[in-house]
């Protein structure tokens, strides 16, 4: 499970494909919906990929990419 670590306007997440920590600054949109279990966080450093059911958000998990956009829309 990544935990990835966000705010409104930063991501922070140990990468196993990169084998390091990705710390980087959000650029507008922040975040977009894929589809029912995996949204896009964009970034200065790349858009990243995640599954809800393999990620948590500030330790939080969620059921599907809605909630957790919702979530993130929150911040």
């Amino acid at each position: 499970m990544t935990n990835v670590n966000i705010t409104q306007t930063s991501i922070q997440f140990y990468s196993t494909v990169a084998n390091s920590e990705i710390n980087a600054q959000l650029i507008e949109p922040n975040w977009e919906l894929v589809d029912s279990q995996s949204l896009h966080i964009i970034s200065e450093a790349g858009v990243y990929c995640f599954a809800t059911t393999s990620t948590t958000f500030n330790e939080q998990q969620f059921d599907n990419s809605e909630d957790a956009l919702t979530y993130l829309n929150s911040l």
